[in-house]
């Protein structure tokens, strides 16, 4: 699969939220400002796939990567292994509420380049990590909810332009092209859902890899990566 971008959701106690918030807080500072998001290519929708569609795929591919760079604070991996190291028993189905992955690019910056800046700019937290009380779930999931009210054709197009697999529509590489975006989009209202329902409290943190591998934790190693599936 290569490198996995990794989105972390987990449920969290009124103590584990006291335990952790001075550990979050460093982890923010230095946080740069949201980047913008640039014109991607978007993939020709043609029966086939075509040399234009695969040059497509490529600058997509590179595109998201630069994104990454600068939707990626290397403080909140940290935080997110450490605690996966402290705590093993965050990884299970309990506290691991909701877990999305991809290759070769951030769950972040295909959700960022499906709903575009000024919404992802809405979310709560920093370039999609958060770290929110019980009390604050509520209206962090209205708030949430109203943002991530897209038009799912449109979210699509513009978040599959950054993976680095595709094919023709109704292909089974595009219905899995689909099912991934679809999922990056819904796990943050699906996680908070969750923790609402359990009176709790959620942590979101972003990684390259995880923290028992000794993948490289670089998005540059994104953009040098020419092994494209089709």
């Amino acid at each position: 699969m290569g490198i996995e971008g990794v989105w972390w959701f987990f449920k969290i106690q009124e103590s584990d939220w006291t335990e952790i918030k001075p550990e979050f807080d460093r982890a923010a500072m230095g946080v740069d400002s949201l980047p913008e998001v640039q014109s991607f290519v978007l993939r020709p929708v043609a029966p086939l796939v075509t040399p234009k569609y695969a040059e497509a795929v490529v600058a997509g591919v590179l595109a998201g990567a630069e994104l990454g760079e600068r939707l990626f604070h290397p403080p909140f991996q940290e935080l997110v292994f450490k605690l996966l190291i402290e705590k093993p028993d965050w990884q299970s189905d309990e506290r691991l509420v909701e877990f999305a992955l991809q290759s070769r690019v951030l769950p972040t910056v295909v959700l960022m380049t499906g709903i575009g800046h000024e919404r992802f700019a809405q979310l709560p937290g920093y370039l999609g990590n958060m770290l929110l009380h019980p009390q604050e779930v509520a209206s962090a999931l209205e708030l949430v909810s109203q943002t991530l009210d897209v038009d799912w054709q449109s979210y699509s197009t513009k978040a599959k332009s950054t993976l680095d697999y595709g094919g023709s529509p109704d292909s089974e590489f595009d219905l899995d092209a689909d099912a991934d975006v679809a999922k990056i989009l819904h796990a943050l209202p699906n996680a908070l859902q969750k923790v609402k329902n359990d009176e709790a409290g959620l942590l979101v943190l972003s990684s390259w890899g995880f923290p028992d591998t000794d993948t490289p934790q670089d998005s540059n190693t994104v953009a040098e990566s020419d092994d494209i599936e089709f």
